[in-house]
């Protein structure tokens, strides 16, 4: 995961940001986070979020990037941001409860 030049020679760089789908209803409770993604495309899903992928959700009230996001986890105190990171982005990926943009930025790599 990281930056890379956009296909069509651009030399701005493409950097990947994640945010909650817009499907998906929650609500915080005690230690979780409860998620329901209501429509796109699967079926329904209910779910509970503890642990990482928990702490990630409730980090993206904002689009964040990778760095931002192992900064956050870094600053709540996880002992392997890098691995949690991972770990999480894809658990909420595969069951599509955040969505993955590319947006450019002006900065060279």
């Amino acid at each position: 995961m990281g930056a890379s030049i956009p296909p069509d020679g651009d030399e701005r760089v493409a950097q990947r940001r994640f945010a909650r789908a817009r499907e998906v209803l929650w609500r915080l409770a005690d230690d979780r986070v409860l998620v329901l993604r209501m429509q796109g495309q699967g079926p329904r899903l209910a779910a509970e979020l503890t642990g990482p992928p928990a702490a990630l959700w409730l980090m993206l009230d904002e689009p964040s990037d990778e760095r931002e996001l192992a900064a956050l986890l870094t600053t709540a105190g996880c002992d392997d941001p890098a691995t949690e990171l991972a770990r999480g982005l894809d658990a909420l990926l595969t069951h599509r409860l955040i969505e993955e943009r590319e947006l450019l930025d002006d900065r060279r790599q």
